[in-house]
């Protein structure tokens, strides 16, 4: 921080300077306390934050406060405490927002005094859902416990809010669920539906089959797709004979391919016998999503007797990843007279085939095979295409779990030897993949590897930032080798950090949108810089250099995301630099634009868009944009379709 900068802060805190106020069009950072605040925020600088937060403009106190979501510090709790009775409705919301978000018990007795006091009913459902992010057992109970039916709507939608944060965290009880079902049976809004029915949707280790009938009649009663998608997805976790003749009328009927999708998951948990026509029928569906999906289910649930007619689907479907996957479960089920011959199918495929992305799934359809791992390792090793190496080994990973403790001595010294030659490589992607299966104690890598020091070797030299992901990993394993504990260094996540170029980033429009055109046709993005002024200041800098023209959506998970950026085409490419996280009052719907990461402050290239809500993600993955037109085009996104170009508008 410049002595002149500094001298500022300390006068704007003072004295409470006024600056632009957040409304309508403006950009907000033409204010200097604001940039201030914003350079504080991404430096993590706890202590000069704190006196930002007793501010005399509601503005400041409201971007301090906010601040702390991203800042995550227990030591701030204290001190926004105050300010969940300040004058400002915008600065008690993002008070509540920020203490959520920092995920301390320490903050519910804070949160529970101030829902008591507070009139606004926008407030109390921050606080609602805060308490999600950070309440005990006993504050679900509470949470659980109040009666808001004659409440305005935005209330209860700040308990459902509140439930499902408290289930993201494994905290789940009998009541809440009941609660989540009559929030669903008695309200409308598309939000609170949708919310609860991903509560629904992603309860664990949860029967809910005393409800099937209550979701059956919801699946059939609500008109919004992703409510249906979610309460299709729930099914699955009610063993009912009712239920996958439900699901079945799901795929029979033209629904929505989000609907579609989460019926062919939720049809994993009945018999085969029960799906089985059904299943087969969807994978000549014309949406390439949900022949994909069904191609998942006989990978996962198919049987031998059904072996021959997976590998003769796998000869003739026409979707990519469908084939891929069919060819998976023919391999899988296959007798054990046949297997040669399948193996050697796969592999005459493999060699016929140009596509790099249907050669990769191929290569994971080997897994299946763990005897035909020689040639695996060959593709690791000789081939010049990253997205085969890195499958590869992703291949021979799964290919040793498969083997366990049961290997012969020399393929657990073949393993062993193509682990080591991975790790040694350099290569960020087969140094993350291996990492993970080394320490897997039931795998006796320990034995293997009587002197380690080539995985210390390795994490010297790995190039941060750019490959963080395989440092992270890295490091767990050396700790397992060697008793120590596993703990990044402050500035390896650091280095290389982009800061904020205040004079670019206020000069953006908050309306700005840019047009990304791809093989698919065109999507355009409105960028929310007064929300996300770093990731939106970086995105247009890569734009602006062309990065992006011709980079591939490596990353494509149906009726979730489509991603893109990474320049190796596998999802393992990182840039010379990272951005720091940013959290605000936002929310994952239907075509929100995200960053991803590796963890928290990791952010550099890759960014990904949504095919539904996905509101797990909020206050994980920084939101920077969102689609305003071409989500059409966003759902026909297939694996390996291309960006032609990005441009501003």
């Amino acid at each position: 921080m410049t002595h002149k900068v500094y001298i500022l802060f300390l006068l704007a805190v003072l004295m409470g300077i006024s600056g632009c106020c957040r409304c309508g069009e403006e950009n907000i950072f033409h204010d200097e306390m604001r940039q201030m605040i914003y350079t504080l925020q991404d430096k993590r600088d706890t202590q000069t934050l704190l006196p930002v937060l007793k501010d005399r403009h509601p503005g400041h106190r409201e971007a301090a406060a906010l601040a702390f979501a991203s800042v995550q510090d227990k030591a701030a709790i204290q001190p926004l405490a105050p300010l969940l009775q300040d004058n400002s409705l915008e600065v008690r919301s993002a008070c509540a927002y920020a203490l959520g978000q920092i995920g301390d018990p320490e903050a519910e007795p804070l949160l529970i005094k101030a829902l008591d006091k507070e009139e606004s009913p926008q407030v109390k459902g921050y606080i609602l859902e805060a308490l999600g992010k950070c309440g005990t057992d006993q504050g679900l109970a509470f949470l659980v416990s109040l009666d808001l039916s004659k409440g305005e709507e935005v209330l209860r939608l700040g308990q459902t809010r509140g439930i499902y944060r408290y289930s993201l965290r494994d905290k789940v009880l009998d009541k809440g669920t009941e609660k989540i079902l009559d929030l669903l049976e008695k309200n409308d809004s598309r939000e609170i539906t949708v919310t609860a029915g991903n509560y629904l949707a992603r309860l664990k280790g949860i029967d809910l089959t005393p409800h099937y009938r209550r979701l059956l009649d919801l699946a059939r009663q609500k008109t919004c797709i992703f409510t249906r998608a979610n309460l299709a997805l729930a099914l699955g976790k009610s063993i009912h004979p009712d239920v996958p003749v439900f699901l079945k009328t799901l795929l029979a009927e033209p629904y929505d391919y989000r609907i579609q999708i989460n019926a062919l998951r939720a049809l994993e948990n009945f018999p085969y016998a029960d799906a089985r026509d059904a299943v087969f029928t969807a994978l000549l569906n014309d949406n390439p999503h949900v022949a994909y999906q069904a191609a998942e289910y006989f990978k996962a649930k198919g049987i031998g007797t059904d072996a021959p007619r997976y590998r003769q689907t796998a000869e003739k479907i026409a979707e990519f990843r469908a084939r891929a996957g069919m060819w998976a479960a023919a391999l899988k089920y296959a007798t054990k007279d046949n297997r040669n011959e399948v193996i050697g199918a796969i592999v005459s495929a493999y060699r016929q085939n140009g596509l790099t992305y249907e050669k990769a799934g191929l290569l994971a359809a080997l897994a299946e095979a763990p005897s035909s791992h020689p040639f695996v390792a060959e593709q690791a090793f000789s081939s010049p295409e990253k997205v085969i190496q890195s499958q590869a080994i992703a291949t021979l990973v799964e290919m040793r779990r498969i083997l366990g403790s049961q290997i012969e001595p020399k393929e657990k010294q073949a393993f062993a030897g193509y682990f080591k030659q991975a790790i040694q490589s350099g290569d960020g992607a087969m140094i993350g993949l291996c990492a993970g299966v080394l320490r897997e104690p039931d795998l006796g890598f320990k034995t293997i590897y009587k002197d380690a020091g080539f995985l210390k070797a390795a994490l010297a030299g790995i190039k941060l930032p750019m490959d963080i992901e395989a440092y992270q990993e890295l490091q767990e394993t050396i700790a397992f080798f060697y008793g120590e504990k596993a703990s990044l260094p402050p500035t390896a996540a650091q280095k290389r950090r982009k800061t904020a170029d205040w004079q670019k980033i206020a000069a953006i429009d908050p309306d700005q949108e840019v047009l990304v055109k791809t093989t698919r046709g065109d999507i355009t993005l409105r960028l929310l810089v007064n929300d996300s002024p770093l990731s939106v200041a970086n995105f247009l800098e890569l734009v602006e250099s062309g990065y992006y023209r011709n980079h591939i959506f490596h990353r494509v998970v149906p009726n979730f995301v489509i991603q893109v950026g990474c320049p190796r085409g596998d999802g393992w490419g990182g840039a010379d630099f990272t951005i720091g996280s940013e959290f605000g009052l936002l929310y994952y719907g239907e075509g929100a634009v995200g960053m991803a990461s590796a963890g928290k402050d990791t952010e550099s290239n890759q960014w990904f868009i949504t095919h539904s809500p996905t509101p797990h993600l909020d206050g994980r993955y920084t939101i920077f944009a969102r689609v305003t037109s071409g989500m059409e085009v966003v759902h026909k996104i297939g694996l390996g379709d291309r960006i032609l170009d990005i441009t501003r508008q």
